[in-house]
C-alpha cells in the first residue's frame, strides 16, 4: 500500500512529500486520579472521562524541486488521514517545530511533530433518519456526541434519548441540538439562531453509547422526523 497522508483533502503526494512507512494513530490515554488511602493495601485509582492529547510524529522526505513553503503550509491543516487507517481521521491541534536535514545533494528529510485531539472520527459520517421512535446503533470505543435535527416541528415538542428529555416550547420548524458545542438552534437566512431560552432539559447529556442495549430515541408533539449525525469516536 502506498504510504500517504491526507490533510484537509490534500494528499502528501500533491505537495511533494514521501513517507517510507506510516504508523497507526495511537490510542489516547485515559486520565486517572490516584489517592492514597491510610491503612489500605493499595492506592485508590479513579478513572475520569478525560483523555490526553495524542502525540504523533511522522518522518517525511521532500523531493527535489518541492515548494518548501507549500509543504509547510500543508501541515497546518485540521483533519488528518493516514493511509494505514483510511476510514477515520484525527484532528490536528498543534504542529511542532519542523527542522529539515539534507540527504545527499538535493533531498531533505524532516520529522513533523503533530499533537492531535484525543479521538479518531469516522470519515463516512452519514446521518441516520428516524420517522418514528426507535433504536440507534453506534460504533466506536467511547460515547459519541451527536447532532440531532428535528424537522417539521410545531408547538411544544419533547425529544428523549436514553431516558434524558429536552422540552422545546413553541418550537420552530427546524431545531438542531448539538451536544458537542452544547447549543440548541434553528437556522434563519443561513445563520444559526440560538433558541436555548425556549428549552428545558439536559440536552448535552443526550450522548450515544456504543454496544448493547442500543440507544433509544423517541419524541412527543408534532415532529416530522429526527435526523441524527452520530459523530462516532474511537480512542
Amino acid at each position: 500500500m502506498r504510504n500517504t497522508v491526507t490533510i484537509d483533502g490534500v494528499s502528501s503526494a500533491d505537495v511533494g512529500l514521501h513517507f517510507d512507512k506510516l504508523p497507526y494513530i495511537p490510542a489516547a490515554k485515559r486520565r486517572s486520579n490516584v489517592y492514597q488511602i491510610p491503612g489500605a493495601g493499595e492506592d485508590l485509582t479513579i478513572h475520569s472521562d478525560d483523555y490526553d492529547d495524542i502525540p504523533l510524529t511522522l518522518t517525511a522526505y521532500m523531493r527535489p524541486g518541492t515548494d518548501h513553503q507549500a509543504a509547510y503550509n500543508w501541515t497546518h491543516g485540521k483533519r488528518i488521514v493516514l493511509s494505514t487507517q483510511p476510514t477515520v481521521y484525527g484532528i490536528i491541534k498543534v504542529v511542532g517545530e519542523i527542522a529539515p536535514s539534507r540527504i545527499g545533494w538535493d533531498a531533505h528529510k524532516f520529522d513533523i511533530p503533530f499533537t492531535l485531539s484525543p479521538f479518531k472520527y469516522r470519515r463516512a459520517n452519514e446521518p441516520v433518519l428516524l420517522t418514528s421512535a426507535g433504536q440507534v446503533k453506534t460504533d466506536g470505543s467511547v460515547y459519541s456526541l451527536p447532532v440531532y435535527h428535528l424537522a417539521g416541528c410545531f408547538g411544544d415538542v419533547v425529544l428523549t434519548v436514553n431516558g434524558i428529555s429536552l422540552t422545546i416550547t413553541d418550537a420552530p420548524q427546524d431545531v438542531y441540538i448539538d451536544t458537542a458545542s452544547q447549543t440548541v438552534y434553528t437556522i434563519t437566512d443561513g445563520a444559526k439562531v440560538n433558541i436555548m431560552q425556549t428549552t428545558s432539559g439536559r440536552f448535552w447529556a443526550m450522548v450515544l453509547v456504543p454496544g448493547t442495549p442500543e440507544n433509544y430515541v423517541s419524541w412527543e408533539g408534532t415532529v416530522g422526523s429526527v435526523e441524527i449525525t452520530k459523530n462516532e469516536r474511537w480512542v
